[in-house]
């Protein structure tokens, strides 16, 4: 039923329809916990920010390790299957990619044939290049696609109702998506890879520039020049914005106190702490907890 839901994407424009983020969050799963959805009416990034685990998307089964992210059609009948042993956290961000101008945004996903949005006629699929079926990446060569992904569940949290906001930013997220699966684009250089991966593993404390060249045999020159060609920016810039990224999960996805989250992330002074979350969220730390509630599934 869904295929004849299908736009083209000659007829999309200048329609009257529109994609738009409708729902977006961070989830922790339990030790092997498992769950499912029969029929999930939205396209949706899916991406594993740590641990592990299996997803099955309309019978296929697809490993999830720690940065790789899909890309799922609408329509599908989808099972998560967490870890044992390192269950994963994940990030998803659904997006309607036709919905109809001038016609009520709920922010919701219709993931049965109960749900009241099922087979909606203001919300239909969109035919995109290089985005059709199951689409799979790794975040670790599409680091402007994580960044994205990142601000997006938390601007969704902060202001959920500004429609044109989630208008935007569903755009934003489509082109980012087709560069990163497009032939043209760069695959990182495995050196930077390994610089940012450091990063990631390390963020308990502030890594310098030169200690950064100095664990990977390079000058400092290079790591410039390196985040800056593939990235687009400074590695420190990045590295604040990886930190930034990481509270701010870690405040929606763990019971930790403030103090051991700002250490989790390097920052040991709480009122350091504080303002550096400011400066990258616009909100202090406990400011934000409040406004931003964490919700109990991956979508509504």
């Amino acid at each position: 039923m869904f295929q004849n839901m299908t736009i083209p994407i000659r007829m999309y424009k200048g329609s009257s329809f529109r994609s738009v983020v409708v729902w977006a969050n961070w989830f922790q799963f339990g030790p092997g916990r498992r769950s499912s959805h029969p029929c999930v009416e939205s396209r949706m990034l899916l991406w594993c920010v740590a641990g592990s685990g299996r997803v099955c998307v309309n019978g296929k089964w697809f490993p999830l390790l720690t940065d790789d992210w899909l890309f799922l059609p609408w329509g599908r009948e989808i099972r998560y299957h967490a870890s044992e042993s390192d269950p994963f956290t994940v990030g998803g961000i659904h997006l309607i990619p036709a919905h109809r101008k001038g016609a009520p945004v709920r922010f919701e996903v219709a993931h049965d044939s109960g749900h009241p949005l099922a087979g909606s006629s203001t919300r239909k699929d969109r035919v995109w290049p290089n985005l059709e079926g199951v689409v799979t990446g790794n975040m670790a060569g599409s680091e402007t696609l994580r960044m994205l992904a990142t601000y997006i569940v938390e601007r969704f949290h902060s202001e959920r109702n500004r429609v044109s906001t989630m208008t935007h930013l569903a755009e934003l997220l489509i082109d980012e998506l087709t560069s990163a699966t497009s032939s043209s684009s760069r695959p990182l250089p495995a050196l930077l890879a390994r610089m940012m991966q450091v990063v990631r593993e390390h963020m308990d404390h502030s890594i310098s520039i030169p200690e950064l060249a100095a664990r990977h045999g390079c000058g400092e020159a290079t790591v410039h020049r390196l985040f800056k060609c593939f990235l687009e920016t400074t590695p420190a810039h990045w590295m604040a914005g990886v930190r930034a990224g990481e509270a701010a999960r870690l405040l929606r996805t763990t019971n930790l106190s403030l103090p051991e989250v700002g250490r989790r992330i390097g920052i040991a002074d709480a009122f350091q702490f504080s303002r550096f979350f400011k400066r990258h969220h616009g909100l202090s730390p406990r400011a934000w907890q409040k406004v931003n509630i964490p919700f109990p599934d991956l979508g509504r």
